[in-house]
């Protein structure tokens, strides 16, 4: 499993001791500057010889997470001799449908090497007795959220996004575009050079769900604070829009406040399961209850396996949550494609109007900044599509 986490102590030894106890054999971390008790939990997995932690402090991590999540994905199959790849954040816990995460992909066909992992977000509760697990227990009945992936161990894997949606194959991004680019329009070019496109395909997505993910990203009001807190005093995290109205709430005294408008109370948590949009899900909690071991390799909890109609409501409610997130990405994706095209245009006549402009005296000067901040822009119009 590669996981990337910060300030994660309130929950990362649970993390840990739960994905073991499915089946991981392996941690590969990256440990992006965590400040609080993080790293001590950490160093008994190492010791214990379970994981690995790759120091990652810097602020980078919008611009170099995926860096980071392919270079653990890439160490996993080179030097830990990894059959499969979960990728995860520290907030995250697989659930197998049947048996455990091992087996479930152990079933895959050798012709896919992508299984995606629906996520379903359990939604926050107002604080009470007992562990955030206790509280937990409430989750959307529909899967909202991009799915992560698992994928087979390659030493050349790729990983696309920080946030682990999707893999390929390659040595950098110039050879991935190489392999996957679509052959062209069809009046100047209709089939692709002998060799250019790979007939086995290692990362075929699998197109089943055996597994999906629960995420659990708000479990107190001190894991808020601190997540927060931690936020606003990023150097790199200092400006306005949603971070600067954090701000103005977190120096206001209001981050109580906001978090309870984040909780779900009990009038809403009626309406929700009355309405079928949220669901009653205390598997996850039973399953943390029965660990008995350390490190999860004790005995599996004792949990009553799903019935048959049970495991293919299951099944079915996960294909149909699957195939609608699928389709909702794919269209944002093809409008911010759009978008992005028609800002380059914008920005290339800007480049050109800039260019043909006469030489005067003293002008220069003038237009090379110019010129520099539109091709900036089209660089940034171009990362985003």
């Amino acid at each position: 499993m590669a996981l990337k986490v910060r300030d994660e102590e309130d929950v990362i030894e649970s993390v840990l001791r739960y994905h073991r106890a499915q089946g991981v054999d392996f941690f590969i971390v990256t440990d992006n500057g965590s400040t609080d008790g993080t790293r001590e939990i950490l160093g008994r997995w190492v010791d214990a010889g379970l994981a690995r932690v790759i120091d990652e402090p810097s602020p980078e991590l919008k611009d170099r997470g995926h860096e980071w999540v392919t270079r653990m994905a890439r160490l996993a199959a080179s030097e830990h001799d990894a059959d499969w790849v979960v990728h995860g954040d520290a907030d995250e816990f697989w659930w197998p449908l049947e048996g455990t995460i091992k087996q479930a992909l152990a079933l895959v066909p050798a012709a896919y090497g992508v299984v995606l992992g629906p996520r379903v977000e359990f939604v926050a509760r107002p604080e009470g007795p007992g562990s955030f697990f206790d509280r937990l227990v409430y989750r959307e009945a529909q899967s909202r959220l991009r799915p992560k992936i698992a994928h087979r161990a390659l030493e050349d894997v790729l990983v696309l996004h920080r946030g682990q949606h999707d893999v390929t194959a390659g040595a950098d991004y110039e050879e991935a575009w190489q392999r996957l680019r679509t052959p062209g329009r069809p009046v100047t070019r209709t089939v692709r050079p002998e060799g250019a496109i790979e007939a086995d395909d290692p990362l075929v997505w699998y197109p089943h769900w055996p597994l999906r993910i629960f995420h659990l990203p708000l479990r107190s009001l001190e894991q808020y604070r601190n997540k927060i807190e931690a936020m606003l005093n990023d150097p790199v995290s200092t400006g306005g829009g949603m971070r600067g109205r954090l701000r103005e709430r977190y120096e206001s005294g209001g981050i109580e406040e906001l978090y309870a408008e984040l909780t779900t109370d009990d009038a809403a948590l009626e309406r929700g399961l009355a309405e079928g949009s949220l669901a009653r899900d205390e598997r996850l909690r039973d399953f943390i209850s029965g660990l008995s071991d350390q490190f999860g390799d004790g005995p599996r909890p004792d949990l009553p396996p799903p019935s048959a109609d049970g495991l293919a409501a299951e099944r079915a409610e996960l294909e149909l949550d699957a195939m609608r997130v699928l389709a909702r990405t794919e269209r944002i994706l093809m409008i911010r494609n759009d978008e992005a095209r028609a800002e380059i245009r914008k920005l290339n006549r800007k480049v050109d109007r800039l260019r043909s402009k006469p030489k005067g005296k003293g002008k220069g000067t003038k237009r090379r900044p110019l010129l520099r901040r539109a091709r900036r822009a089209v660089g940034r119009a171009l990362g985003r599509g």
